[in-house]
């Protein structure tokens, strides 16, 4: 993993785009029209963070942000409702204390608790096969009881506009956003 700033991410783009000197034998004096990096830099805050929602996690940064969830039971079921803090781009894993097993996240949230929760009690998600649904920032738990907490809650993490954490792999994929020019 490698973490570069703002100004070294940005002079990365550029030369993906030829708009660096790649010499060192020599001087090179340039003008530029446009405003180059006014152009670069949303373009590669949001290639960050695509990468971040889509990305192999391996590849990315992850930390435990359970210190930063907090649960809300809900009246009718033995669950439990919270939001995701706002580093956390996306929910890789998520244990309360009162599950055997992590849960994976899963989607469609509400229409599959629900589910799950309506039927038969034999059926119902458990401290074995415990449920943890995503629907943008609001997770979704279950079961959930009295006194439980997080215990574990990975997730891939972004540390704000000024840091790109990621393995050195994904930096050959940085587009050429001129070249269709």
């Amino acid at each position: 993993m490698v973490t570069l700033t703002h100004s070294e991410m940005l002079r990365l783009w550029r030369a993906a785009a030829g708009l660096e000197p790649m010499r060192a034998d020599c001087t090179v004096e340039r003008v530029e029209g446009i405003d180059a990096n006014a152009m670069i830099e949303p373009r590669m805050r949001t290639w960050y963070l695509r990468l971040l929602d889509t990305a192999d996690p391996a590849l990315l940064p992850t930390a435990d942000v359970r210190d930063e969830i907090v649960l809300s039971p809900c009246r009718e079921h033995a669950a439990a409702t919270a939001v995701l803090p706002e580093r956390a781009r996306r929910l890789l894993e998520l244990r309360l204390t009162g599950w055997l097993n992590p849960a994976r996240p899963c989607l469609p949230p509400e229409e599959r608790l629900r589910g799950l929760l309506a039927r038969n009690p034999y059926c119902a998600p458990g401290a074995v096969h415990p449920v943890c649904c995503v629907a943008g920032r609001r997770l979704h738990v279950a079961p959930f009881e009295a006194g439980d907490i997080v215990d574990v809650a990975i997730a891939v993490v972004d540390e704000g506009p000024d840091s790109y954490t990621l393995d050195e792999s994904i930096l050959s994929e940085i587009p050429d956003i001129f070249s269709h020019l």
